[in-house]
């Protein structure tokens, strides 16, 4: 599950909004999840944030990546960021810059009683 916040902010505002809520900025490690994000990102017409630094890709524990041509570009001017775009691909911008972002809940539960549901959640 994934909750959406139709603001732009920059890639530590989308991370501490995420947080303030228990929750992670989105990560992806894996083609099925790239392709649900891309799907989003098409919906919403709009790149999303999808990874800090480019050194966090070197720690990933599944080397998954899908980067545009001439990518991972090295940003000198700013500290990079990992976005991605309209096709679903990864391109580098500066940390700094406004995107869209998606936040990961990690379903654990679910409790239902009359009208409302309760979702309960861990982080990873």
């Amino acid at each position: 599950f994934f909750l959406y916040n139709g603001e732009k902010l920059t890639y530590t505002d989308a991370v501490n909004f995420c947080e303030a809520f228990g929750l992670n900025l989105s990560d992806v490690n894996c083609p099925r999840m790239n392709q649900y994000m891309h799907n989003i990102s098409m919906t919403i017409n709009d790149n999303l944030w999808i990874m800090e630094e480019l050194s966090h890709h070197h720690r990933h524990p599944n080397d998954y990546s899908n980067w545009g041509n001439s990518e991972p570009e090295r940003i000198n001017t700013c500290t990079p960021c990992v976005e991605m775009d309209e096709c679903g691909r990864w391109q580098t911008t500066c940390c700094s810059s406004s995107r869209r972002f998606l936040c990961l809940v990690y379903v654990t539960d679910v409790y239902c009683t009359g009208t409302y549901c309760y979702l309960y959640h861990k982080n990873p």
